[in-house]
């Protein structure tokens, strides 16, 4: 219940709309096996170019443990390089493609949003995490990505973003339920009241939002 009363939930069913459809992309590729699956998320960035933040961030989550070796030995496994050069010559390519439109976006964004007020809500986030998760390492390295949008392009759907993320890594690490979790979850549900009322009496959920 408190997942399908959640803020972000919400916005992202009413509105947002290709990111809706990135979303539904990522899921699907967390969902199936194989190379279906990377092929349904480097397929995500062309329904909204935001989702190139969230591959970086899960890409980085996935391979936080031999990163974290790398970080201590100096020194990458030949496996799992094996599977990052290609990873990241795709991504590459993907984000070659698009660097036009994102330049132009980020130059929009960088002259309206931006600054260290916009990552509080992540570091929040990630405060908090760090009194839940087993994994701080993988915790970190997932979010910074998300930290160091937010600086430059605004909180505007990065919180959207880094929210989704720490909710996904709790839940496949078990620790959705915990007390902290709870409490934010109940925090983002209340959230969403002013915006569903919103949305039934001006047709738009953000006239009017307070909070």
């Amino acid at each position: 219940m408190l997942v399908l009363t959640n803020f972000y939930f919400i916005v992202l069913m009413t509105g947002a709309e290709r990111l809706k459809i990135a979303y539904i992309l990522l899921v699907y590729a967390a969902l199936l096996p194989g190379k279906l699956a990377y092929l349904l998320a480097f397929a995500s960035p062309f329904a909204h170019l935001q989702s190139l933040l969230l591959l970086a961030s899960l890409g980085l989550a996935r391979y936080s443990r031999p990163l974290q070796y790398a970080l201590i030995k100096h020194r990458i496994r030949r496996k799992y390089l094996m599977r990052v050069v290609p990873i990241v010559i795709i991504s590459s390519l993907i984000f070659f493609y698009f660097i036009g439109a994102v330049v132009r976006k980020a130059s929009g964004y960088m002259a309206l949003y931006g600054g260290l007020s916009d990552v509080f809500m992540i570091l929040f986030l990630l405060l908090l995490a760090w009194q839940v998760t087993v994994d701080r390492f993988r915790m970190g390295v997932a979010l910074s990505p998300l930290v160091v949008g937010a600086y430059f392009l605004g909180d505007d759907r990065v919180n959207m973003i880094a929210f989704t993320l720490t909710m996904y890594l709790l839940l496949i690490e078990g620790r959705i339920s915990h007390p902290l979790v709870l409490l934010l979850l109940v925090y983002f549900s209340v959230k969403s009241i002013p915006f569903v009322y919103n949305i039934l009496a001006h047709g738009n959920g953000f006239d009017g939002f307070l909070f």
